[in-house]
């Protein structure tokens, strides 16, 4: 497609063709990339949060026997529910609800942040370049990323950040796109920031600091007027949309914890966690865990990973910052791509771009741990400067020509190359991880005739990041329930209630095999051989 061709597209067009592509290609993968199996804990919390939505709840009662059930980043009491802000759940609850399964809330989230970041890079830059730069986001995130197959990326929070960012662009600088109506664009505003408000309250804090400090800087100019008035008449239906998600938010915690000021991950965080959340704060002594996987992973590996990162930024912070930039490759080739366009060709859209980048990537550098879709509420942001940096260089002239005149030509074809690899190395990962396992044990019992209760007993040496025991929103209506095995005089008590149910130990280091209790018959592996 020529430059003018797809200068010649209408913004809804290039909005749906950035939506349609990697999701149209994603579907044809299915059979040999199928929908994913949930294997890390954070993906079995937001799934507890889909199916208590799903079944119409914003929390379930308290566990009886709680301490069988207790795992990361579950509350069992005061009731049980998820950890996580609601946002992930309740899109992974539209999937279940509406089209079967959970990963199609997934699907549907990822959709709605390609949309979004292409509508983003229409405030910043020519159609032809935002259909390149939103198609490359696309294939780089939507076929094989975590973000697209697992149960716990980022695309929730980077649909709201670039809903966000969108409206501020066309807010604040009316005059780079036609802006449209400032009550429309407030409303989205609102709209991303209750997103993220109900992802990663956080990172969508630092974003939004970031948009207003971005705000007052346009309207303190002296042509800010048209900004000033722009912002002024979006203000009303911002705060009207942010405010109910506020209230509801209030009533969602009120929920879970009892107290309308204490998030369940505070009071997650509370409960267990020894390692601080920022680099400026102290570990907190060991509570009593309720079994040796949970000590070893919160006073073991949590502390570890956090004190890494606390070394990093106590020895130089700026070292620390580049060092996390660096590790991921969108961010490192975002600054590469401002250095260019700000420093050597000193185009003012970078710069204009790069003043909420900083701040957020200044407040996240605080944090003692940092995943890739911690960024995600501000991906739209990179993904801009990206784009507005290779088109500064796309004008450089020699000899009276463009040496880089076919640049998003090239920009979307090292995409597609880079997308292509990472989905065959995608086809190469080990059938046998811990989320395939579980799925094909829990696909055996459902085989099986009555329901069951499954005790999991774990060796010395297992590893902190392979928990077996989750379940879903209705312990007492599953069919299989995952429990912890304790003392033999707890045991008894677990099992007198669920009297109805048909015991079994499994021992996943040594095999998946289930071996009866009470003198039931074996249910035979078909991964690991026999059944001991």
């Amino acid at each position: 497609m020529g430059e003018r061709t797809a200068d010649r597209l209408s913004p809804l067009a290039v909005v749906l063709l950035c939506i349609a592509v990697p999701a149209l290609l994603r579907l044809a993968l299915l059979p040999v990339l199928p929908i994913p199996a949930p294997g890390v804990e954070d993906e079995f919390s937001y799934l507890l949060a889909a199916d208590t939505f799903a079944q119409g709840r914003l929390a379930n009662p308290a566990l009886p026997l709680g301490a069988f059930f207790e795992s990361f980043h579950v509350l069992v009491r005061p009731a049980y529910a998820s950890m996580y802000q609601p946002g992930q759940g309740a899109f992974l609850a539209v999937g279940q609800v509406l089209f079967g399964h959970p990963w199609w809330g997934v699907f549907l989230s990822s959709a709605l942040m390609r949309g979004a970041v292409a509508w983003l890079l229409l405030a910043w830059a020519p159609r032809r370049w935002a259909l390149a730069g939103g198609l490359s986001f696309g294939l780089l995130f939507g076929l094989e990323s975590y973000w697209i197959n697992s149960y716990w990326g980022g695309a929730v929070p980077a649909l709201g950040g670039a809903l966000a960012a969108g409206a501020a662009s066309r807010l604040c600088f009316p005059g780079r796109r036609p802006s449209g109506r400032p009550a429309a664009n407030g409303a989205l505003l609102g709209l991303g920031g209750a997103i993220l408000l109900f992802t990663r309250p956080w990172e969508g804090a630092c974003l939004g600091a970031a948009l207003a400090a971005w705000a007052l800087w346009r309207i303190v100019r002296r042509d800010g007027e048209e900004a000033r008035r722009a912002l002024l008449r979006a203000a009303v239906p911002a705060a009207c949309v942010l405010a109910g998600a506020a209230l509801l938010l209030l009533r969602y915690d009120q929920r879970i914890t009892g107290n309308p000021w204490l998030p369940p991950y505070l009071l997650d965080l509370r409960t267990y966690y020894v390692a601080p959340l920022f680099l400026w704060q102290d570990e907190k002594p060991a509570p009593e865990y309720p079994t040796e996987i949970m000590r070893r992973f919160y006073t073991g590996w949590r502390v570890s990973e956090g004190s890494l990162r606390k070394a990093q930024g106590t020895r130089s912070p700026i070292v620390g910052l580049w060092m996390w930039i660096w590790g991921f490759k969108l961010a490192a080739g975002t600054v590469a791509a401002a250095l260019i366009a700000a420093r050597l060709l000193r185009s003012s859209r970078s710069r204009e771009l790069l003043l909420p980048l900083a701040i957020v990537l200044a407040a996240l550098s605080v944090q003692s741990v940092r995943q890739l879709h911690y960024l995600a509420p501000a991906v739209g942001l990179f993904v801009a400067v990206q784009v507005t940096g290779l088109r500064a260089l796309a004008t450089v002239r020699a000899g009276g020509r463009r040496l880089f005149r076919h640049l998003p030509l090239v920009v979307l074809l090292a995409a597609a190359v880079g997308s292509g690899r990472n989905v065959i190395l995608a086809l190469k990962k080990d059938p046998l991880d811990l989320g395939e396992r579980r799925a094909r044990l829990v696909e055996r019992l459902n085989g099986e005739p009555g329901r069951h209760l499954v005790l999991v007993r774990y060796g010395p040496d297992h590893s902190v990041h392979e928990e077996w025991v989750y379940n879903g929103a209705d312990l007492d209506g599953a069919k299989i329930v995952f429990a912890h095995e304790r003392t033999p005089e707890e045991n008894t008590l677990l099992l007198g209630h669920f009297g109805s149910r048909r015991p079994w130990l499994l021992a996943p280091d040594g095999g998946d095999s289930l071996i009866p209790v009470a003198g039931a018959a074996p249910v035979r592996s078909r991964e690991r051989g026999t059944a001991r």
